[in-house]
């Protein structure tokens, strides 16, 4: 008979601290899923770029897209928490690009470009895993994007000496 108040005891003392410690595992979950590197540099840099703050909005883009490798080719559990956003590493790169033309370093913005074309396609956004759930504004977005890239790629291209100096010549 003495074994029900020292169950009860038990219960009043453990359950209040499993729920604590549910609510802490919780609390510390949400804090490491919404701490995302990738998205917060691509918005930093962003904002860099429209105060034209070149060299900055270049460091940033550098670690978004960096964050966005490091998730990517990371292990499996670390795509669960936060999975690597390839919208804005496309358009993380797209930036990087012109920012790099506008500083005059073409061979790096070529290969800056090169990159952004193997992230965004241009084109059958709704047949690439990483594209979808886009709204119409995204994948105009991404498309104009593209384009630009590309526009300024073959403008580069066409540029005897901007074309020698990239291949080293």
């Amino acid at each position: 008979m003495n074994k029900r108040p020292l169950r009860r005891k038990l219960l009043k003392l453990y359950v209040p601290i499993f729920l604590l410690g549910v609510i802490c595992l919780g609390a510390f979950g949400y804090t490491v899923m919404t701490h995302d590197g990738q998205t917060t540099e691509y918005n930093q840099g962003v904002a860099s770029y429209t105060s034209l703050e070149l060299t900055e909005a270049l460091d940033h883009f550098d670690r978004s897209l960096a964050a966005y490798e490091a998730v990517r080719t990371g292990p499996a559990w670390r795509k669960f928490i936060t999975p690597p956003d390839r919208v804005s590493a496309a358009l993380a790169a797209h930036h990087k690009a012109n920012i790099l033309v506008r500083m005059k370093r073409f061979k790096e913005a070529v290969i800056a470009i090169q990159y952004a074309s193997r992230l965004n396609p241009g084109e059958n956004y709704d047949l690439i895993r990483d594209f979808d759930n886009l709204s119409a504004r995204d994948i105009d977005s991404l498309a104009e994007a593209s384009l630009t890239s590309k526009n300024v790629y073959e403008l580069l291209m066409k540029s005897e000496v901007i074309r020698r100096q990239v291949q080293g010549k």
